[in-house]
């Protein structure tokens, strides 16, 4: 028995292609963007409103309350896909690590 076949790789903190890395990188990534396109509509639409009716700033105010929902919304409902997905893909990662354990 040779010394390279008793040494193992190290495994990556995420895992030996770092799956979760990737997810969790775009994951941020897209919410990101979302959040930034949101928060430049309902700013800019607001501002374009108020000035269209008079009303000061009281449209962009709803428009930015509203857009920060939005993007709360999307949020949970992004990460609960992203974390089911995860979580299928670990285990069926699982069951086919015991099978060639075995």
């Amino acid at each position: 028995m040779s010394i390279e076949k008793e040494i193992k790789k190290p495994k990556n903190f995420f895992g030996s292609d770092s799956r979760l890395l990737k997810k969790a990188f775009s994951l941020f990534l897209i919410i990101g963007i979302i959040t930034l396109i949101i928060a430049f509509l309902s700013l800019w639409g607001g501002r374009k409103l108020d000035s269209l009716y008079g009303t000061s700033p009281w449209i962009m105010i709803g428009l930015g309350i509203g857009g920060f929902l939005l993007v709360a919304l999307i949020i949970v409902k992004m990460t609960k896909r992203v974390l089911r997905e995860l979580n299928n893909s670990i285990k069926t990662s699982n069951k086919t690590g015991e099978d060639q354990n075995d």
